[in-house]
């Protein structure tokens, strides 16, 4: 029951993640274009600036809702202590590819990325940054003074580790495919 329970835990961090860009997207008022094909180009063809930023704000909506998805499903089922090495690595797997049903099916639905690269990749991104978020979230704390100010400051230093690597894929399958 509880691997069924992270599946959807990813699948729901997915599609609020996918309404958080949706509504970034149309905020930015960029005309005629969905989320996929919302990535500018210059004239020249060349990778501009503003693609740059969107990219990042894709990465930074995906990674961070992860991050607090997997936090409230740590904070349901292990609030008295974590859980095993081998256990989280499991449930962040699981909640890693929930988390990239829904995109992988977008993928799979449009022509404009290769889906015999971009697949894998979605896979393994999500999996691995959820893993690292299930390896921190889950592990059994000690209860020090510090403890509180640690965790934080460990939290946002995997947030933004997960949030460059995120982008430097998005910025590897826009600039090689």
């Amino acid at each position: 029951m509880p691997f069924i329970v992270i599946i959807l835990f990813g699948a729901l961090a997915s599609s609020f993640a996918l309404i958080l860009e949706l509504l970034s997207v149309s905020l930015l008022s960029l005309p005629d274009q969905t989320l996929f094909t919302a990535i500018p180009f210059t004239f020249d063809g060349v990778f501009s600036l503003e693609s740059f930023f969107i990219l990042l704000g894709i990465a930074f909506i995906e990674e961070t809702t992860k991050y607090i998805f997997l936090r409230q499903y740590s904070l349901r089922f292990f609030a008295r202590g974590g859980t095993s090495f081998n256990h989280s690595l499991i449930l962040g797997t699981l909640f890693g590819l929930g988390f990239a049903i829904l995109e992988t099916l977008f993928v799979l639905n449009t022509s404009t990325l290769h889906s015999s690269f971009a697949v894998p990749g979605i896979l393994g991104l999500h999996i691995a940054t959820s893993i690292a978020f299930a390896l921190f979230l889950f592990s059994p704390s000690n209860s020090s003074p510090q403890e509180p100010k640690k965790r934080q400051f460990g939290s946002l230093s995997l947030i933004s580790a997960a949030l460059v690597f995120h982008t430097l894929y998005n910025l590897a399958i826009l600039l090689l495919f």
